[in-house]
């Protein structure tokens, strides 16, 4: 199983002819989301406590999406993506900010600030036909010790989950339970142990976890 995740900004503008002859939309101009993968062992169910690891003392924490795929493709046309999932879940990818501080410096790729295990709080699925509104209408929130932290809604959230997948489908084959985490958020907020950790969607909840 993998986790494709996506930068907070979702697309950045690529100039590569190659590229743009078989992804998605073709222009002079085209912009495509930024990826990265997550390990299975980052994953954390909702529910399980998340004990801050003895290498980092400033953990952050993001909300996100996480999409379901449900079907096996590849070179999926961005018009077809719909159809390769029906369940999304309320995620919280975690950082280890300080982990990330030091490689930066270090000029080192900042991998291990996000992939190191149970990084990845995931909350309960939930078939998108039960939400009783379409994914452009959602709004999600992370709360801790019932303080609002963060919120999203992203008016056009459907189109860059069937633009991410699209893209993502040209250079991985997508397998039944592959998940797509996608950040909601440009800030993070810090956590310490013992905080409690909720995340939304409408009134939903969907992800509840303690800090230890």
């Amino acid at each position: 199983m993998k986790i494709i995740c996506t930068k907070f900004g979702y697309y950045n503008s690529l100039h590569n002819n190659n590229i743009k002859k078989t992804l998605i939309e073709s222009s002079a101009k085209t912009e495509y989301p930024v990826l990265y993968l997550k390990p299975d062992s980052s994953i954390q169910k909702g529910g399980k406590p998340f004990y801050i690891p003895d290498f980092s003392a400033d953990i952050r924490c993001k909300i996100g999406l996480i999409v379901k795929i449900d079907r096996l493709g590849k070179n999926i046309g961005k018009k077809f993506a719909h159809r390769y999932y029906n369940e999304i879940a309320v995620g919280v990818n975690l950082t280890a900010h300080d982990v990330e501080i030091d490689l930066k410096e270090r000029g080192l790729p900042g991998d291990l600030s996000q992939n190191f295990d149970y990084s990845t709080i995931l909350g309960d699925f939930v078939g998108i036909k039960t939400l009783g509104k379409g994914l452009n209408d959602l709004s999600l929130s992370l709360s801790v010790n019932e303080s609002v932290q963060q919120k999203s809604a992203i008016d056009n959230l459907e189109d860059i989950i069937d633009k991410t997948i699209a893209y993502a489908s040209c250079f991985f084959t997508l397998k039944i339970g592959d998940l797509f985490f996608f950040d909601l958020q440009e800030s993070e907020t810090a956590l310490k142990i013992g905080d409690h950790v909720t995340g939304k969607t409408e009134n939903q909840l969907l992800v509840d976890f303690h800090v230890r």
